[in-house]
């Protein structure tokens, strides 16, 4: 069955007609448009796979002209219209020839058509958008047209779309937009990141270092739990909702792995944390955290290959070196709820800020590896490290800074300060809100997490990442430095700081082999294996 637009009045109808298909087993396509041919199919399958880089911005344009649907008389509506049914729920009116077939586009108690560019943006995207109707004049007369001068249409949270006016109104008053790359497609113009910094509160200018003694680590970071959770404090009393042992594996074609346990968190409704522990056939009693990022599986390129994002190589290799494995997803990317709705957790109503849903499926999913060890029959650790790629690099971060017992930390393109910070690099809300990193900046993060007896914090970037943080993201003439030697600076700060505060070690490698954005077999065999096996010495 073809069912042309609109299919329903409201949601609810719209639900209802899909449980009707659903119980008399037909294939109903609903005449949206332009969503089923294989053309867009294909256009739409290469902005999701990240080919075109992470995108944050979408114009839909449409510049049809439509002629003046002037004034038309009342009359009585023809025989063939039921016009008592097209009114439906609005309220009752006299027929006249501009409510109905096509004129009804010029009617705000009608269908608004730009529900077509939003639908379009929104299914690209996969995410909730905000969506920015471009200030508008008409330009022929409409007479009885109902359509408003101006047009916003909110949606949350952070991101931008700018729609075109409708057909036949002209801009009169530019948004500013700054020059980018772009993908034409199916009458959107989907912008890169660069664009996203034009709608993006400004980035904070985080250089500034402002720990300076031990004491000071202390005070800043009760500061930061005091943000994050209130007067509730860091949940370290709080174990997962669910455990389950000897699950199967998530991940395939490890080596070394004696056994699965799988742990959920309940966070806040509709929200649940994930995470999976590796426990390894010959234990040497430490765990690393392996965060992911943008993805939404721990089962990626298992060959020798640099290829995928390389959790999977990671895992296994830690595991042969006897360590066990804590596998850990960001919330809403994870198996069962790929959505990615990271903006829209800004929107939730909590104790604290919604960043705590970051960093609680670490958190609550260490307290348990720390106290459960006898009673479940896995490895009593006695050390705890950590490393993530992307997203997962910067929970790595974060997570470090919040927590000490985290002793050595791997963010791999996972973070640089705001200040360094253009295009694909600038990140979702939690890279940047400025109510957290006004009371520690990353650099002030980077001290938080090597600080103290026996941690160190080795950060890993990529030169050539396609994604963030590397040198194709940096601006160069912005920053006054070539992107190696800007990244080396705010490293020399850093390492400047914790000399003066002692107990501490931080560095910065950049991945000089790794071909996009990955934690490679270099960085796991160069750097993350050698600095755990000196720091059991």
């Amino acid at each position: 069955m073809y069912v042309e637009k609109p299919l329903s009045h409201n949601i609810r109808e719209g639900r209802r007609c899909i449980e009707a298909a659903k119980k008399y087993g037909r294939m109903v396509q609903h005449g949206t448009q332009q969503r089923s041919s294989g053309s867009r199919a294909n256009e739409i399958a290469a902005v999701q796979s990240g080919k075109y880089g992470r995108l944050r911005v979408s114009k839909g344009y449409c510049c049809k002209p439509r002629w003046s649907i002037d004034r038309k008389p009342v009359e009585p509506p023809p025989n063939n219209l039921a016009f008592d049914l097209w009114l439906g729920p609005a309220p009752p009116q006299p027929y006249h020839g501009n409510l109905v077939h096509y004129n009804w586009h010029w009617s705000r108690d009608r269908i608004a058509r730009r529900t077509s560019f939003r639908r379009k943006c929104r299914f690209v995207f996969n995410a909730n958008l905000v969506l920015a109707g471009a200030p508008e004049r008409r330009s022929i007369s409409q007479k009885e047209a109902k359509r408003p001068r101006s047009l916003l249409a909110p949606f949350p949270p952070v991101i931008r779309i700018w729609l075109s006016p409708p057909r036949g109104l002209s801009i009169t008053h530019k948004m500013r937009l700054i020059p980018c790359s772009a993908l034409r497609s199916f009458g959107l113009l989907v912008m890169a990141a660069l664009a996203s910094r034009v709608y993006a509160a400004p980035l904070l200018d985080d250089r500034a270092i402002t720990i300076h003694s031990a004491r000071e680590v202390a005070q800043k970071r009760r500061a930061l739990i005091q943000y994050l959770w209130g007067e509730e404090g860091f949940p370290k009393r709080r174990l997962p909702s669910v455990v389950l042992t000897n699950v199967a594996s998530p991940v395939k074609q490890l080596s070394a792995l004696a056994r699965v346990d799988e742990f959920r968190i309940d966070m806040a409704p509709s929200l649940q944390g994930l995470a999976y522990h590796f426990i390894p056939q010959q234990p040497n009693r430490e765990l690393v955290v392996v965060h992911h990022g943008h993805a939404c599986t721990l089962d990626d390129d298992p060959s020798p290959a640099e290829a995928g994002y390389g959790m999977q190589r990671t895992i296994h290799a830690l595991l042969r070196e006897g360590y066990g494995v804590l596998g850990v997803f960001m919330p809403h990317m994870r198996p069962g709820d790929c959505t990615g709705r990271h903006d829209a957790m800004f929107l939730t109503n909590t104790v604290g800020s919604p960043i705590k849903y970051f960093l609680e499926p670490t958190a609550i999913s260490l307290n348990y590896l720390k106290s459960r060890s006898r009673s479940d029959r896995f490895p009593n650790y006695r050390a705890f490290h950590m490393t993530g790629l992307s997203g997962g690099g910067w929970t790595t971060t974060v997570y470090a800074a919040i927590d000490p017992t985290i002793r050595c930390s791997f963010p791999v393109a996972g973070t640089i300060p705001l200040y360094l910070r253009y295009g694909g690099s600038v990140g979702d809300r939690e890279q940047f809100e400025p109510t957290f990193y006004r009371l520690a900046g990353y650099p002030d993060l980077y001290i938080l997490g090597a600080h103290g007896r026996g941690r160190k914090q080795v950060q890993i970037l990529v030169r050539r990442d396609d994604c963030c943080f590397g040198e194709k993201q940096h601006d160069a003439k912005s920053s006054g430095l070539p992107y190696a030697e800007a990244m080396r600076d705010y490293e020399r700060h850093a390492r400047a700081a914790l000399e003066k505060i002692g107990r501490s070690s931080f560095r910065l490698e950049i991945d000089e082999v790794a071909p996009s954005h990955m934690i490679s077999h270099h960085a796991i065999d160069t750097v993350i294996l050698p600095e755990l096996r000196n720091a059991r010495h």
